[in-house]
């Protein structure tokens, strides 16, 4: 009988547990904030959002100001929109309810929910609001510690609950006894964290003709621990070609003009690398060559190769005249100087390439061949052996003729996907290519999306082969269909993705509604 009451009583109280709902204010990387009441950072479908619906939540300014963020009631969220504010901090407090458990005295239940947003740096993150309690984050060399605050000073011997990012342990809580100045352990793993601590204070008072004896004070918090930084390229541009090698990342041409405007000045011909294990030294010029855009780079056995491309030969207030080259340069970093390899069978641009074992494999694209010429599109792809200082150019049929295309190299074969079609219109889908066999099988649709089909980021990061398309959502590749399992800040297209260390990708420049950015972000998808 003891063991059934003591078994009860750990099922009773776990259920207990699992029925606590706090406040959390989760920012969006669309620049669109949710406000949750649940007992993680995500919606939950079974609780009532009425109670929390008239949280006043205020945005803190890096100036100091501070603006309101109107709310909307959603079905499971509220829902507002930061982007335009730009602020540092999200906050508020909300008079929830007088409550009473049992016999229990009355109390005031009051919640605190505080949220740093996505990008803020480490001093502005740990800047208190001096609110009644709270948490700030301490983020020191890549880690964090959680401090609990009083007033804005420390808030000693605390219990503050953790919860962890996306990851093995996604959503697991842990509890942290904080010592003499409230702080926790530190946490390494990188994403957005979820935490929450309690604090009774002993007021009296009435709300709403109930009396209550205390006030129950409970102080969330919402922030990501973020990736080390990648410095942004010195210019924005869209349109080039991307690669990992040795422990760099390279980077060549680009259009760095308006949209559809091309000309001898918006095109780049710089040639950059960034060393992976330190980005403190900002990205290298290298000798470039030819200013090109719509290009194809990739790393083979320590050297870069520079596929095709398009070349405007015209002034900016001439008429266009771009021509696609069939230039194909291998680049040797110990000896810094580029390599004319064989030229492809034709000119070749807005295509991609890939290597499969020793071979390198381009597909898709057209041959753009002056003013007033015709572009003719590709239906054949064309391959390489480097292995083979005498190899030449060997074609292959594909099954589409498509531009603005991407693709990968995965599990020994090569992945096509999405593009503009040469009939018109968007392709989404997907064609896989077996060089063993020569033969092509149709993969998964990426996912709905007004731009999903125009040139998105492709990667591939240990086994995964992941797709960012201009949504702004990674896509993971999960059997015969797409999952997504992450989110880039500044959504764009015609970008470049490649592997960046161990389980991260690095998205780079691109084009978005506004014009081109040279923005890089660093996502972790282990």
């Amino acid at each position: 009988m003891r063991s059934f009451i003591l078994a009860l009583a750990a099922s009773i109280g776990t259920a207990l547990a699992a029925q606590a709902h706090f406040v959390f204010v989760v920012p969006q990387a669309d620049g669109k904030v949710q406000v949750v009441f649940s007992d993680d950072l995500g919606p939950d479908e079974n609780v009532s959002i009425e109670k929390i619906a008239k949280l006043p939540l205020k945005a803190m300014l890096a100036d100091g100001k501070t603006v309101d963020i109107p709310l909307k009631a959603e079905k499971h969220h509220l829902a507002g929109d930061i982007g335009a504010t730009k602020p540092q901090v999200l906050c508020g407090s909300l008079n929830y309810a007088v409550m009473q458990k049992g016999m229990d005295k009355p109390y005031m239940l009051m919640y605190h929910p505080k949220a740093v947003t996505l990008g803020t740096n480490a001093a502005e993150a740990a800047r208190p609001l001096k609110t009644v309690v709270e948490i700030v984050p301490i983020v020191e060399g890549g880690k964090v510690k959680f401090q609990a605050l009083r007033d804005g000073v420390f808030y000693p011997y605390a219990e503050i609950t953790v919860i962890l990012p996306t990851g093995s342990e996604q959503g697991k809580r842990v509890k942290e006894e904080t010592g003499k100045a409230g702080l926790t352990k530190e946490f390494s793993e990188k994403g957005t964290y979820g935490a929450w601590v309690k604090y009774a204070e002993p007021k009296a008072g009435e709300s709403d003709g109930k009396k209550y004896e205390e006030v129950r004070h409970y102080a969330t918090l919402t922030f990501e621990l973020a990736n080390a930084a990648v410095p942004d390229l010195p210019e924005s541009f869209s349109s080039f070609g991307a690669a990992t090698s040795d422990g760099y990342v390279y980077v060549y041409g680009g259009h760095a003009g308006k949209t559809h405007s091309y000309s001898v000045e918006t095109t780049l011909g710089k040639f950059r690398r960034i060393n992976i294990a330190d980005t403190s030294k900002g990205w290298e010029e290298l000798p470039g060559s030819t200013k090109i855009q719509g290009l194809a780079l990739v790393a083979h056995k320590g050297i870069v190769y520079r596929v095709g491309g398009m070349e405007p030969r015209n002034a900016m207030a001439d008429k266009s005249d771009n021509h696609s080259i069939a230039t194909v340069q291998a680049y040797d970093p110990k000896v810094g100087k580029w390599a004319n390899l064989p030229d492809m069978p034709s000119g070749r641009s807005s295509h991609d390439a890939v290597v499969v074992g020793d071979t390198l494999y381009v597909v898709g694209g057209w041959c753009m061949n002056g003013a007033g010429k015709d572009s003719v599109w590709h239906e054949t792809g064309c391959s390489l052996d480097l292995a083979d200082s005498k190899a030449a150019w060997k074609e292959f049929k594909h099954p589409f003729s498509r531009r603005a295309l991407t693709a990968a190299a995965f599990n020994g074969k090569v992945y096509v996907i999405a593009g503009l079609m040469a009939k018109g219109g968007m392709e989404r889908g997907c064609n896989i290519y077996d060089p063993k066999t020569g033969e092509w099988t149709a993969g998964p649709t990426l996912p709905e999306g007004r731009m999903n089909g125009f040139t998105p980021a492709t990667v591939v990061v240990g086994d995964q082969l992941l797709v960012n398309p201009a949504d702004g959502k990674i896509y993971r590749l999960k059997g015969s269909e797409w999952e997504a399992v992450s989110q880039v800040k500044t959504p764009r297209w015609v970008a470049r993705a490649v592997p960046f260390g161990e389980g991260k990708m690095l998205v780079l420049a691109g084009a978005t509604g506004d014009g081109s950015v040279g923005t890089c972000e660093l996502i972790d998808v282990k």
